[in-house]
């Protein structure tokens, strides 16, 4: 349990996630919202979608489309 990967591909799909289990990430090709204690989000598809953060310092990666990407209260790095 560390350093997990998330395939999200529905808007109902949820992520948990215990404290202090590695660097996490959710490749998503919906809209999403990074739950607790996940770490990095990243777009993908082509469509227009929206990535947001948490309180961690996140990473949100946008992919080809006109994204928005809200990092949150945390150091965050947004790439696209």
């Amino acid at each position: 349990a560390g350093n997990d990967t998330y395939v999200i591909d529905n808007t109902g799909d949820v992520v948990t996630e215990n404290a202090g289990e590695g660097a996490d990430l959710v490749r998503s090709s919906v809209s999403y919202t990074l739950t607790a204690n996940v770490e990095n989000l990243t777009l993908t598809g082509t469509s227009a979608l929206n990535g947001t953060g948490n309180t961690l310092n996140n990473v949100l990666t946008g992919n080809s489309g006109n994204n928005v990407l809200s990092g949150g209260t945390g150091a965050d790095t947004l790439i696209g």
